[in-house]
């Protein structure tokens, strides 16, 4: 089980199969699906006009990681546009986004999209209880962070889906 705070978290999170299709069922956070179960998680690379991507600090680890959160019912668009609102106060059109790609790593399937978008960093709002701060950054930067062990381990994959996108 996973904690947030000293507390027990009773989030329930949608399932999915394979093909992105929810299958009716929620789990507690924390634990395991069955087999051909997944959980959604959606991320997102808003890059500015400097070719900087925006990160947000967690508030609990001080880890740099790529804004996202978990799917529910909704399309995986709406719910992107949702976490950049609640974590960051941004608004996102989602005719925007484009889709980098869908990564299955054990139980789960990263959904990761791109934005090319100068927002403002002074325009964000970060919500106090996930996210301590936000900054852009380059991919030189994010790549010493991951050598120094200051970006959360699980989104390199994530980094390195982007460098693919982005030919770099």
């Amino acid at each position: 089980m996973w904690y947030n705070y000293g507390v027990i978290d009773m989030e329930f999170l949608e399932l999915f199969d394979i093909n992105e299709k929810p299958v009716g069922k929620k789990i507690v956070r924390g634990n395991t699906p069955l087999d051909g179960e997944y959980i959604m998680v959606v991320y997102i690379f808003i890059m500015n006009n400097e070719k900087k991507i925006l990160l947000e600090q967690n508030v609990v680890t001080l880890a740099w990681v790529v804004p996202g959160g978990h799917v529910n019912s909704s399309s995986p668009k709406n719910n992107i546009v949702r976490e950049c609102k609640e974590e960051l106060g941004i608004d996102i059109n989602p005719k925007k986004l484009k889709e980098i790609e869908t990564i299955k790593k054990d139980f789960r399937l990263f959904k990761i999209y791109y934005l090319k978008e100068d927002i403002n960093i002074n325009s964000v709002v970060t919500q106090k209880e996930e996210v301590k701060c936000a900054k852009y950054f380059s991919i030189d930067e994010i790549n010493s962070m991951i050598e120094n062990g200051r970006f959360r381990e699980n989104n390199v994959i994530l980094i390195e889906s982007l460098k693919k996108y982005l030919h770099i």
